[in-house]
Protein backbone atom coordinates (compact mmCIF):
# COMPACT_ATOMS: atom_id res chain seq x y z
CA UNK A 1 0.00 0.00 0.00
CA UNK A 2 2.84 2.22 0.17
CA UNK A 3 3.44 2.57 -3.60
CA UNK A 4 0.07 3.17 -4.55
CA UNK A 5 -0.85 5.83 -7.03
CA UNK A 6 -3.72 7.40 -5.61
CA UNK A 7 -4.66 10.40 -7.80
CA UNK A 8 -4.56 7.43 -10.54
CA UNK A 9 -6.60 5.49 -7.80
CA UNK A 10 -8.81 8.01 -7.37
CA UNK A 11 -9.43 8.97 -11.02
CA UNK A 12 -10.00 5.24 -11.85
CA UNK A 13 -12.85 5.08 -8.82
CA UNK A 14 -14.54 8.10 -10.04
CA UNK A 15 -14.78 6.93 -13.59
CA UNK A 16 -15.94 3.55 -12.73
CA UNK A 17 -18.75 5.71 -10.61
CA UNK A 18 -19.93 7.67 -13.77
CA UNK A 19 -19.77 4.54 -16.26
CA UNK A 20 -21.80 2.49 -14.19
CA UNK A 21 -24.70 5.83 -13.78
CA UNK A 22 -24.61 6.54 -17.54
CA UNK A 23 -24.97 2.88 -17.96
CA UNK A 24 -28.19 2.67 -15.44
CA UNK A 25 -29.80 5.73 -16.84
CA UNK A 26 -29.17 5.19 -20.64
CA UNK A 27 -30.66 1.60 -19.86
CA UNK A 28 -33.81 2.82 -18.67
CA UNK A 29 -33.65 5.43 -21.47
CA UNK A 30 -33.58 2.35 -24.35
CA UNK A 31 -35.65 0.12 -22.19
CA UNK A 32 -39.48 1.21 -22.80
CA UNK A 33 -41.99 0.84 -19.77
CA UNK A 34 -44.27 -2.04 -19.17
CA UNK A 35 -47.55 -0.65 -19.95
CA UNK A 36 -50.91 -1.92 -18.02
CA UNK A 37 -52.11 -3.22 -21.15
CA UNK A 38 -49.38 -5.84 -21.59
CA UNK A 39 -50.91 -7.84 -18.65
CA UNK A 40 -53.82 -9.93 -19.88
CA UNK A 41 -55.38 -10.38 -17.13
CA UNK A 42 -55.08 -6.46 -15.92
CA UNK A 43 -56.59 -5.54 -19.40
CA UNK A 44 -59.55 -7.94 -19.02
CA UNK A 45 -60.04 -6.88 -15.18
CA UNK A 46 -61.06 -10.24 -14.67
CA UNK A 47 -59.32 -12.18 -11.32
CA UNK A 48 -56.73 -14.22 -12.01
CA UNK A 49 -57.37 -17.40 -10.54
CA UNK A 50 -55.31 -19.24 -7.71
CA UNK A 51 -52.98 -21.92 -7.06
CA UNK A 52 -52.49 -23.67 -3.78
CA UNK A 53 -49.00 -21.79 -3.38
CA UNK A 54 -50.40 -18.64 -4.46
CA UNK A 55 -53.40 -19.06 -1.60
CA UNK A 56 -50.81 -19.71 0.73
CA UNK A 57 -48.56 -16.85 0.18
CA UNK A 58 -51.63 -14.18 -0.11
CA UNK A 59 -52.95 -15.81 3.40
CA UNK A 60 -49.74 -15.54 4.85
CA UNK A 61 -49.04 -11.93 4.08
CA UNK A 62 -52.57 -10.66 5.25
CA UNK A 63 -52.32 -8.67 8.72
CA UNK A 64 -54.13 -10.72 11.59
CA UNK A 65 -56.96 -8.14 11.77
CA UNK A 66 -58.42 -8.82 8.25
CA UNK A 67 -62.03 -8.16 7.87
CA UNK A 68 -62.21 -10.22 4.55
CA UNK A 69 -61.81 -14.21 4.95
CA UNK A 70 -58.88 -15.25 3.51
CA UNK A 71 -59.07 -16.73 0.07
CA UNK A 72 -60.28 -20.07 -0.52
CA UNK A 73 -59.74 -21.87 -3.52
CA UNK A 74 -62.88 -23.37 -5.28
CA UNK A 75 -63.60 -26.62 -6.20
CA UNK A 76 -63.48 -27.25 -9.67
CA UNK A 77 -66.36 -28.70 -11.99
CA UNK A 78 -65.20 -31.85 -13.52
CA UNK A 79 -65.36 -31.70 -17.13
CA UNK A 80 -68.50 -33.71 -18.22
CA UNK A 81 -66.95 -37.11 -20.67
CA UNK A 82 -67.39 -37.07 -24.37
CA UNK A 83 -68.89 -39.59 -25.58
CA UNK A 84 -66.77 -42.20 -27.74
CA UNK A 85 -68.27 -43.41 -30.70
CA UNK A 86 -66.70 -46.57 -32.00
CA UNK A 87 -65.09 -46.09 -35.60
CA UNK A 88 -66.62 -48.28 -38.10
CA UNK A 89 -64.66 -50.56 -39.24
CA UNK A 90 -62.63 -50.47 -42.34
CA UNK A 91 -64.10 -52.04 -45.09
CA UNK A 92 -61.75 -52.35 -48.51
CA UNK A 93 -63.36 -53.95 -51.43
CA UNK A 94 -62.43 -56.74 -52.79
CA UNK A 95 -59.47 -56.44 -55.82
CA UNK A 96 -60.53 -56.52 -59.44
CA UNK A 97 -59.81 -59.47 -60.84
CA UNK A 98 -56.19 -59.70 -63.53
CA UNK A 99 -57.38 -60.10 -66.87
CA UNK A 100 -55.86 -63.34 -68.20
CA UNK A 101 -53.18 -63.22 -70.52
CA UNK A 102 -52.27 -66.53 -72.36
CA UNK A 103 -48.81 -67.30 -71.96
CA UNK A 104 -47.09 -66.27 -75.44
CA UNK A 105 -46.04 -68.71 -77.72
CA UNK A 106 -42.96 -70.38 -77.77
CA UNK A 107 -40.62 -68.62 -80.80
CA UNK A 108 -40.42 -70.94 -83.95
CA UNK A 109 -36.69 -72.24 -83.63
CA UNK A 110 -34.01 -70.32 -85.58
CA UNK A 111 -32.61 -72.27 -88.92
CA UNK A 112 -30.18 -74.50 -88.30
CA UNK A 113 -28.22 -74.47 -91.51
CA UNK A 114 -24.66 -74.52 -90.06
CA UNK A 115 -24.16 -71.43 -91.40
CA UNK A 116 -24.26 -71.41 -94.76
CA UNK A 117 -25.10 -68.62 -96.88
CA UNK A 118 -28.58 -68.53 -98.55
CA UNK A 119 -28.24 -68.83 -101.89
Amino acid sequence: MQNTNWPAFGIGMAAGVALSISLYFGWTLLRPAPREADNGVAAVNMPAPLDDNALIAANAERPVNAVRPPPQLQPQAEPEPVPVRPEPPVVRPTPRPEPYDPPPEDDPPPDDDGGKPEE
